[in-house]
């Protein structure tokens, strides 16, 4: 999110400045003229990578071998992701069952002091070299919702870094995603949505803490959930060559719409991810703006093992907007702490009753069979918040709903997205206040009663999936994807 660098890089560069200069002017998005590339000092250079984007950075032998190694499977340290923000500062993500989970630190908390480490003064590369010399480290932190202070000494051990895992909050699964990490995500997440995908809980995937990754990797999670070749994003070079992609076929396994938990600290790739789905009406966004970064970096390695963090390209979302320095705003928005996950549930569960709509799988072939079909459900009867809703399919049949009396055009459009899986006598579906265009042939309302007497019958699901918050092994890495094309 931010360029970090600390003392060590600002001593001399192991690579020429000139040369360095050289592959700027050639590599960047904006090929800035060598002539105003400074070449007197790595400070100068620093400072004007940082006047050109706030991504751009150089980085010494250590810091480059670092960025550029994959996310391993396995490896020692304290189990969690660490990322900042403006107003919270440093955050430390647990994984579940890793180190620092174990030690007692279940939820995350704003880092203070680890060991000699001070989150006031120091970096992210000081943490992590302090956190390879120890064997346990002592943290300080604060809890996030309460401001209580937390303590805990944790012993590095090996853990598995997970992608995506599924947490459980008030009895809710929540597929939280960490990270797109190329060659895993996609499969873990594919994982993860099978399982919970036929629950009878709302879908809730959350981004709060997720802090971008691998671009190709967050276009192919889309098409887990979107339709297939729906435009999702179109990326354009320093050398302006414009490749749009779409989502890919028959790799849908969830099919939405989801609830996306965002913040601040929802930033690049997760904002990719996020503005496909909430473009298709895919997705709602519950939370705080997300970061707005819209950018793509790529490491360049020079002549000494050392290298360059560059910006390259930049990331029009499926509207074609360009959308750097403008996070994406929720619909259901929350003004208190972000962190409180709690919180963030029930107003999805306020959400989830009051924009909803119920259609019969019985298609009625006119109007007056509509009619005979209402008065047979009682559905003609007064006193209620709901409504009848008739939709008129392409076809010229009828289709019966129910549902409240806002947001009939997103109802309509949502009934045609899902019309085909109608499968059961009563399907329940969350309405969007933003959709594409509607194209039915029409919507009515019903020739009866615009009232209800009861609430929304009951919907009949699948049954319930069980689901597990337990870290499963890394799975192979997952064919058909835009890596593999040319």
């Amino acid at each position: 999110m931010i360029a970090l660098f600390n003392t060590a890089t600002l001593a001399d560069p192991a690579s020429d400045l000139t040369v360095i200069a050289k592959f700027i002017s050639q590599r960047h998005i904006d090929h800035p003229s060598l002539t105003v590339i400074p070449t007197d000092s790595l400070t100068g250079l620093q400072a004007f990578l940082a006047m050109l984007d706030p991504y751009s950075s150089y980085l010494n032998p250590q810091e480059f071998a670092r960025e550029n190694h994959a996310v391993d499977i396995r490896q020692p340290g304290i189990g969690a992701l660490v990322t900042r923000n403006s107003e919270d500062g440093w955050i430390l993500v647990p994984f579940l069952d890793g180190p620092a989970y174990r030690a007692g630190i279940h939820d995350p908390v704003k880092l203070i002091r680890v060991e000699t480490w001070d989150a006031s003064t120091s970096d992210l590369a000081t943490l992590a070299t302090l956190v390879k010399t120890r064997s346990r480290v002592r943290i300080e932190a604060l809890d996030l919702i309460t401001t209580q202070p937390v303590r805990a000494t944790v012993r590095m051990k090996p853990f598995q870094v997970p992608p995506v895992e599924i947490i459980e909050i008030e009895g809710q699964p929540i597929l939280r995603l960490h990270v797109f990490a190329e060659n895993y995500t996609v499969s873990l997440l594919r994982q993860a949505l099978k399982q919970l995908a036929s629950a009878d809980k709302p879908l809730v995937i959350d981004l709060r803490y997720a802090t971008g990754g691998d671009l190709l990797e967050a276009l192919d999670s889309i098409s887990l959930i979107l339709p297939r070749q729906a435009p999702i994003a179109t990326t354009v070079t320093s050398d302006q060559v414009t490749v749009t992609f779409k989502s890919r076929n028959d790799q849908r396994v969830a099919p939405g719409p989801v609830y996306l938990l965002i913040g601040p600290n929802t930033v690049s790739a997760a904002e990719v991810f996020t503005r496909a789905l909430h473009y298709y009406g895919y997705a709602v966004l519950v939370g705080q703006s997300s970061f707005g970064k819209c950018l793509t970096q790529q490491l360049v390695e020079l002549p000494a093992k050392d290298g360059l963090k560059l910006t390259v390209g930049r990331i029009l979302d499926p509207a074609g907007q360009y959308c750097a320095g403008r996070g994406i705003a929720p619909d259901v928005s929350h003004n208190g702490n972000i962190h409180d996950t709690a919180a963030l549930l029930r107003l999805i569960e306020v959400h989830n009753q009051t924009h909803r709509l119920v259609c019969r799988a019985e298609l009625y072939r006119t109007q007056l069979a509509l009619e005979q079909g209402i008065t047979q459900l009682g559905w003609n009867q007064d006193g209620g918040k709901y409504q009848p809703i008739s939709l008129i399919t392409p076809a010229g049949n009828w289709r019966l709903c129910l549902g409240p009396s806002l947001a009939i055009p997103a109802a309509l459009s949502l009934q045609k997205t899902l019309a085909k899986r109608l499968d059961a006598r009563m399907l329940l579906f969350p309405l969007f206040p933003a959709l594409p265009p509607i194209d039915l042939v029409g919507v009515q309302r019903s020739p009866a009663s615009a009232g209800l007497k009861a609430e929304l019958p009951a919907p009949v699901v699948a049954p319930k999936a069980p689901y597990s918050s337990t870290p499963q092994p890394m799975p192979p890495p997952k064919p058909d994807t835009f890596r593999d094309k040319p």
